[in-house]
């Protein structure tokens, strides 16, 4: 499992990850405000696998994981939390999830 941190100071309302590969694996995203921690309100991805949905990447738990539909998918892949309105983004922090059948995000 590989963490990658990106420091921040943005006015954003989405934070978009995204890869050239696809499909793509992702275990979790934390997103960090001036405060703490910034709760999604929603996520998307470009394209989902339904065992492995967008909602795993926000689950706090880096057992669990997002993944593209490799089926689905053409182009890069790309995961985008919401964060409900435009806030002020200090921190990224990216979990990647290894697997032997598709790429990490990060």
């Amino acid at each position: 499992t590989t963490t990658t941190t990106s420091t921040l100071q943005v006015m954003a309302r989405y934070v978009r990850i995204a890869s050239t590969d696809c499909p793509s694996n992702l275990a979790d995203i934390k997103v960090f405000g001036i405060f703490g921690e910034l709760i999604p309100v929603r996520v998307n991805m470009n394209s989902e696998d339904l065992q492995h949905r967008a909602a795993n990447c926000l689950d706090g738990n880096a057992t669990t994981m997002c993944r593209t539909d490799g089926i689905s998918c053409s182009g890069p892949s790309w995961i985008e939390a919401d964060l409900g309105t435009d806030v002020r983004v200090d921190g990224v922090e990216v979990v990647n999830s290894p697997s032997d059948c598709s790429r990490v995000i990060g």
